[in-house]
This record gives C-alpha cells, structure tokens and sequence, in this order.
C-alpha cells in the first residue's frame, strides 16, 4: 500500500507524541523557566519605569524650588538647599535614564549658587564627561564650567573650553561664549586674542545684544 502525505504526517504525530511521553516533564521545566524569565523582565522593566517615575518627580521638585530661589535674586538659601536635595535625588533614582544628566547638571549650577565652587566645578566636570553634545544644556554646562575655571584663576583650562563651546557643533550661542572667550583672555592681558573674540561677535552676529556688548568692550 502507497504511503500518503496524510499517513506521513501522522506517523510524525505519533513520534511526536511518543518523545512527549519521555520529556514531558523537561518540556515543563523550560516552558516554566521561560515563564519565569518573562516574569522577572516585565518585574524588572516595571521597577525601571517606577525609578524613572520617582526622578521625574524628584527633577520637577528641585526646578521648582530652584526656580523660588532665582526668583528671589538666589537669595532664599533655604530654596537653593532644597532644589539640591531633589536634584540629588533625581540621579540616584534616575541610573542611565533621561532625568539622570538634568539633575546632575542643574546640582551642579545649584552648587555654584550656594558658593560651593569646588563640588559645583567637580559635578559639572561629571556632567560635561558623559554628556552627548546633542542638548543645548550640555553646552551650557561647559560654558558654566569655563567661567568656574576662569574665577578660580585656571584661564587656561577656561579658554580650552570655551573654544570647545564655539566650536560649529555647538549648541550654545556662540556670540555669548566669543565674548566670554574675549574677557577670559583680557583677564590674561592678551588683548589681541580678546579684541579678535570680540570683533567675532561684530562681524558674525551684528545684530546680536552680545555684538553691541562687544562693540563697547572695543571702545566703538
């Protein structure tokens, strides 16, 4: 007698069925185990979703008492202690997600706001280290960076960075960070490479408030 596809197919059914009996209780193990992993990622992913939730809320926290402090003249110290406990916060519960670099960055400005020089220069060395280039506060934070190093009397490492920060992938405005490169290097005494700055400023961003800022630091 021919032997038909359907015959064939049952054939395979039956051995099928046959390795079942031996292994079925294998075949549970893993598909337990699968479960189990399936378990933990979700547990896992929901844990992550649940931090990333807590620094949003704790970022939020410290810009608002960040925002108080600045609308009082960055006088209300109690504000600025406050947005710094939040911001810290914020990176320990945030790990490698979004709101993690905001905080650290926005300590770091609370630092220097609160006269800690030295542990603001360092968080923001930090933030500067791991930051993308792609958000316009990753520019910001080496221009802040610049002028800690240049009050601290370190123009040299102030200017490094500041031609970091007009560099043509920067997102910063470049006139500011010109003429803050031009008085870091009046401070220097080189008035050539301050007036050359400056005269940047006039020719490249003339209708800019740092242009006509530039202009009187020309004596024009």
């Amino acid at each position: 007698m021919a032997v038909t596809k359907k015959d064939e197919f049952l054939e395979a059914a039956f051995d099928l069925g046959r390795w079942f009996e031996t292994h079925w209780k294998t075949v549970l193990r893993g598909a337990g185990l699968f479960f189990v992993v399936a378990v933990l990622v979700a547990a896992i992913f929901g844990w992550k979703q649940h931090r990333i939730s807590q620094a949003t809320a704790a970022l939020e926290a410290g810009t608002a008492a960040f925002k108080r402090a600045s609308d009082a003249q960055f006088g209300d110290v109690d504000a600025l202690a406050d947005a710094l406990v939040h911001f810290e916060n914020a990176e320990a519960k945030a790990g490698g997600s979004v709101p993690g670099p905001l905080a650290t960055y926005y300590r770091g400005v609370t630092l220097f706001r609160l006269g800690r020089t030295k542990d603001a220069v360092t968080t923001l060395e930090g933030f500067v280290a791991q930051a993308s280039g792609e958000h316009p506060l990753d520019w910001a934070g080496r221009a802040l960076l610049a002028q800690l190093h240049a009050d601290a009397g370190d123009t040299e490492r102030a200017i490094a960075v500041l031609e970091e920060v007009t560099a043509p992938d920067s997102a910063y405005p470049v006139e500011q960070a010109l003429l803050q490169l031009g008085i870091v290097h009046q401070g220097t005494g080189d008035a050539s490479a301050a007036r050359k700055s400056w005269q940047r400023v006039v020719d490249d961003f003339a209708a800019s408030a740092s242009a006509q800022e530039a202009r009187e630091l020309l004596g024009g």
